[in-house]
C-alpha cells in the first residue's frame, strides 16, 4: 500500500510537499495498523484541558507516546488514570498532518496497578524514611535574621526571576547569591548535588531555596533521586524546597527543612519568617554613610581638577593663600557630615523602635489577644453567638474557643 503513496526519485521527478508526505504517512498507518489496537504502559503525565479533553503521555520505560482522550469519550472510560498508574488502553493511531506528529486516540482505559516509576519511588521513600531522612525532628527552624539568601534553580528561568523579584520588592537590603543548576534531564541530579555542595562550601548564606517551576512528572524526577534527597538532608544550611506547582510533591520536599508549593511562595515564606529590624537600620545607615562619602569625594575631585587646570600664576598664588582657609572649611564640613549622620542614625533608630512597638505582634506580646472568626477580626461582644467557635490569637500561636454564654 505504501507504494501507492511514495515513489523513488527515479519513478517521480517532482518532489513531494510536506503536506503530501504527512498525508501519505497518515494513510499508511491507517492501512497498516487498522482501526483499533491495545496499548499498555505507565502514565507519565495526565493533563485535563479546559476544553474537556484529556492529554496523556504513556511509556514502557524505553519509549514514550502521546495520547488523547476526547471530551465525548471521557464519561465512558472505565478509570481516569493519574501519573504513575499502569494502564491498558484501546484506541487508534492518528496522524496530525498539520503538525507532523502522531498520537493515540483513546476510547477506553483500564488500570492495572502502579507503574514501575511509582513502585520505585515508593521503595526509595521507604528506604530513606527508615534512615530518618524525612523525620520532622531532624528539620531545623529558619533563622530569624537573614542577610544573605542562596538560590539554586535553572539559569535564566522563570522561577529565578520570580524569586529575585519577590525578594527585591519586599526586602531590597538582602543579598542574593544564585548558584545555577540543571533542573531537568539526565544531567540534573549530579548538577543539583554539586550546587548544594557548592552553596554549603563557599556561599556563606543564611539559608538556601532549592526550586524550579512546574512540569510533567518526568521533568521533576531529578528531585526524587536518592543523591539529591541525601544532599538536601545533609546540607548544613537550612534548605527551603519549592518544586513545581501546588499539586507537585517530591522527595526533596519531604527532606527539606521547609517545603512550599511554588518558588514564589518559598521566597514569601522566608521573608515572612524574617524579623530583621536591626538589619534594616544597619543597612540604611551604611547606605547613608556611603552616599555622604561619595558626595564628598565627588566634590573633592572637582576641586582637585579645577586646581590642576589653573595655569595662571596669580590663581595659584591666590589658592595658596586660601589653602589654610579651605582646609578649615574641609574640617568643619567633615564634622558637620559626621554630626548629621549621627543625628539621622539616632532618629532612624528611634523611629524604628516606635514602629516595632506599635506592631500587632508587639502588642500581642504585651498580653493582649485578638479574637478572629475565619481569619477576620471580631471587635464586639455583640458580634458573637453562644456555641460558636472562635480563634484567639496570642503572640506565639492560636487557640480555638467556644462561646459558652453572652455576658451583657
Amino acid at each position: 500500500m505504501s507504494e501507492a503513496y511514495f515513489q523513488s526519485p527515479r519513478e517521480r521527478s517532482a518532489p513531494y510537499t510536506v503536506s503530501e508526505v504527512n498525508a501519505g504517512i497518515s494513510h499508511i498507518l491507517s492501512d497498516t495498523v487498522g482501526t483499533m489496537l491495545y496499548v499498555t504502559g505507565e502514565v507519565l503525565s495526565c493533563k485535563h484541558a479546559f476544553s474537556g479533553h484529556v492529554y496523556l503521555t504513556l511509556s514502557d520505560g524505553v519509549s514514550k507516546i502521546s495520547a488523547v482522550l476526547w471530551k465525548w469519550a471521557v464519561p465512558y472510560v472505565t478509570v481516569m488514570p493519574v501519573a504513575g498508574d499502569a494502564v491498558c488502553c484501546i484506541g487508534g493511531v492518528r496522524v496530525y498532518e498539520k503538525g507532523g506528529v502522531y498520537q493515540l486516540d483513546l476510547r477506553n482505559i483500564w488500570s492495572v496497578g502502579l507503574g514501575n516509576y511509582e513502585e520505585m519511588l515508593e521503595q526509595r521513600y521507604r528506604l530513606l524514611a527508615k534512615e530518618g531522612i524525612f523525620a520532622e525532628e531532624r528539620k531545623r527552624p529558619l533563622p530569624k535574621r537573614i542577610r544573605r539568601i542562596g538560590l539554586i534553580t535553572g539559569e535564566e528561568s522563570a522561577a529565578l526571576y520570580d524569586m529575585v523579584r519577590t525578594i527585591h520588592t519586599t526586602a531590597p537590603y538582602l543579598h542574593i547569591l544564585v548558584v545555577p543548576a540543571v533542573v531537568q534531564g539526565s544531567k540534573a541530579p549530579e548538577s543539583l548535588v554539586r550546587a548544594v555542595e557548592r552553596m554549603n562550601a563557599h556561599a556563606q548564606v543564611d539559608l538556601c531555596i532549592l526550586g524550579r517551576g512546574g512540569g510533567a512528572k518526568e521533568d521533576l524526577s531529578a528531585f526524587d533521586t536518592e543523591a539529591v534527597v541525601r544532599a538536601v538532608a545533609a546540607s548544613e544550611i537550612p534548605v527551603v524546597c519549592a518544586v513545581g506547582h501546588q499539586i507537585d510533591r517530591s522527595l526533596c520536599d519531604l527532606a527539606a527543612d521547609l517545603s512550599c508549593s511554588t518558588p514564589t511562595a518559598a521566597a514569601q515564606a522566608v521573608l515572612q519568617r524574617c524579623d530583621d529590624t536591626e538589619g534594616v537600620v544597619e543597612e540604611l545607615s551604611q547606605r547613608l554613610v556611603s552616599s555622604m562619602v561619595a558626595l564628598w569625594q565627588q566634590k573633592e575631585g572637582k576641586y582637585s581638577a579645577m586646581v590642576a587646570r589653573t595655569t595662571f600664576s596669580k590663581y595659584i598664588r591666590n589658592i595658596a593663600r586660601r589653602a589654610e582657609y579651605v582646609h578649615s572649611l574641609e574640617e568643619r564640613l567633615k564634622r558637620s557630615c559626621a554630626a548629621l549622620v549621627e543625628k539621622k542614625h539616632h532618629s532612624m533608630l528611634l523611629a524604628m523602635h516606635r514602629l516595632h512597638g506599635a506592631s500587632p505582634h508587639a502588642i500581642l506580646r504585651r498580653g493582649y489577644a485578638a479574637v478572629l472568626r475565619d481569619g477576620a477580626p471580631v471587635t464586639s461582644q455583640a458580634d458573637t453567638a453562644a456555641g460558636e467557635l472562635l480563634q484567639v490569637r496570642f503572640y506565639d500561636g492560636t487557640v480555638l474557643v467556644r462561646v459558652e454564654k453572652e455576658d451583657s
